[in-house]
Order: C-alpha cells, then sequence, then structure tokens
C-alpha cells in the first residue's frame, strides 16, 4: 500500500482528527491502559530541535499531545546550547512529554567487549540510564521513556525491560499496537486507511517533524532547505564568535 498522505501541518492535522473520529483516544506511554482505543504518537527527533519545537507549537495550537525524543548525543544538534534548552522548554510548555532517543552505536566498542548476551543487555541498560539521568538534568524535568535509534536487531529482539524507564520499543507497544512509521520520508502503509478501517484497537504512531511543512515537499527540497537554513545559522554565530 502506498499512502497519499501529504507530508503538511493540514495532512497531519487531518490524520489526528481522523484518529478522533474513529473513536481513539490519543494518550501517552504510561496512561494508555487507561482507554479502550489508545493512539499513541511519538516523534523522534533526528535532525533538528528548532523544527520539532515549530511541529510542537502546531500540535499545541490544535490540543495535540504527544511525545518528542530526543538524542543526547546528536551529531546535528547540542541539547545543552541555550537555543536547545529553549527549544526543549517550549516543547514541554506545550504539555508534551520529552523522552530520550537513544543510540546504541555510540557505545559500540564497550559493547563488543562483552562475554555474553546477558553482560551486554545489562551495559545497555546502564549506558540508557545514564543517559536518561544526564537528559533529566539538563532540562530540568524527568524523563522516563526511551526510543531506540536505528536499533540492531539485537536490541530489538531482547526487549529491554527497565524499572523506571519505559521502553517504547517493547514488544508490547508493537504486539498489542498497530505501529506505522514515516521513517525516511516514506509511509510503509498506508495510515489513513489504517485509522479508517478500525481493525486495529490500538496505534503506536512515530512520525517525524523533519519533513513537515505548510507546502508538501520531496526529500530533495526538505534537505536543501534545512542545509540552507543552518548555513545562515552557523554563520550568524560565527559572527557573534568572532566579531
Amino acid at each position: 500500500m502506498v499512502s497519499r498522505m501529504k507530508f503538511t501541518f493540514d495532512s497531519y492535522k487531518n490524520l489526528i482528527s481522523k484518529i478522533l473520529q474513529k473513536g481513539y483516544t490519543l494518550t501517552n506511554y504510561s496512561d494508555y491502559q487507561k482507554h479502550e482505543m489508545p493512539c499513541i504518537l511519538r516523534h523522534d527527533v533526528d535532525m533538528d530541535l528548532q523544527m520539532a519545537e515549530k511541529f510542537a507549537k502546531f500540535e499545541t495550537d490544535n490540543n495535540i499531545k504527544s511525545t518528542y525524543y530526543i538524542l543526547l548525543s546528536s551529531e546535528l544538534y547540542n541539547v545543552c546550547s541555550k537555543r536547545s534548552t529553549e527549544s526543549i522548554s517550549n516543547i514541554l510548555g506545550g504539555g508534551h512529554s520529552i523522552g530520550l532517543h537513544f543510540d546504541e552505536v555510540k557505545y559500540d566498542r564497550q559493547l563488543e567487549k562483552c562475554e555474553s548476551i546477558e553482560e551486554k543487555i545489562e551495559m545497555i541498560k546502564k549506558y540508557i540510564n545514564n543517559e536518561v539521568q544526564i537528559l533529566s538534568m539538563l532540562i530540568g524535568h524527568e524523563v522516563s521513556t526511551v526510543s531506540m535509534h536505528r536499533p540492531s536487531r539485537f536490541v530489538l529482539e531482547a526487549d529491554i525491560q527497565m524499572p523506571c524507564i519505559i521502553n517504547s520499543y517493547s514488544k508490547r507497544f508493537f504486539e498489542d499496537f498497530k505501529y506505522i512509521s514515516d521513517s525516511k520520508m516514506h509511509w510503509r502503509e498506508d495510515v489513513e486507511q489504517i485509522v479508517e478501517g478500525r481493525e486495529y484497537k490500538a496505534l503506536h504512531i512515530l512520525t517525524h517533524p523533519f519533513w513537515y511543512y505548510k507546502e508538501n515537499k520531496n526529500i530533495d527540497l526538505c534537505m536543501n532547505e534545512w542545509f540552507s537554513m543552518k548555513s545562515d545559522s552557523i554563520y550568524d554565530t560565527m559572527k557573534e564568535v568572532l566579531l
């Protein structure tokens, strides 16, 4: 199936309207069991925090609440910067949740030294815990959920469970929910058709704010506009430092 849904703010708003019209309730990873037909909205912030902030404001203005997953070790944005902390504060202020987007690749060297599967899982848990604590401290708000950034088959199959941290990649959120994603600007299934059909009693929808604009764009246009925007931003920062 190929989705005809466009990557625009209005198309996303229409999708949420359909979800509500079909009897689903927008909820989160901790409260979903309270609802007969829960729908969890999740956003992975892979590229740009400011674009996530704009998307969050759009959601807030339309009474939509979701969870934004932030990388602590991104090569593309700095969680510690003033601008980033302001963006995160604004996302939280809009009623959304912040979770940790965990990149296991960062720890490849350490994980390669593990002598057993059990030791490897425990080490991953340790690093997740460490990053959750750091992110919580940086944003001044408790972080209690984690999503995996491009998870390996090992991590997916391990079904990692932790006492105080909810893993959005737990099997329950894939077996008990219908999981749908727009990864790489491509819906692998027709999300609107799935919602319309009401075949599934629970939905788990992942979107990436980076792809959404007022007007529909292809992946090349999205990337080119972002590169242009980042170039201007870097230039302005350099002027402040050097002049």
